[in-house]
């Protein structure tokens, strides 16, 4: 695992706990956090399951193999 494999980890890991402290004390952004907080746990788990590729770190590698 690389730098930016365990920068992205880190970053959706952070986000999705954010999220669920969101959906957990739902009045900190007003009354309709909910969507948010959706949104915020989606974008987390696509950082934690996409890693650099999301970041575009490893296009370059992708083209080389193919």
């Amino acid at each position: 695992m690389n730098k930016s494999e365990k920068v992205s980890l880190a970053f959706g890991i952070i986000l999705a706990l954010f999220a669920a402290f969101l959906m957990f004390d739902g009045q900190i952004l007003g009354p309709d956090t909910a969507g948010i907080a959706r949104v915020l746990g989606i974008m987390a788990i696509g950082f934690i399951a996409g890693g650099p590729s999301l970041l575009g770190k490893d296009r370059n590698r992708s083209e080389e193999q193919a």
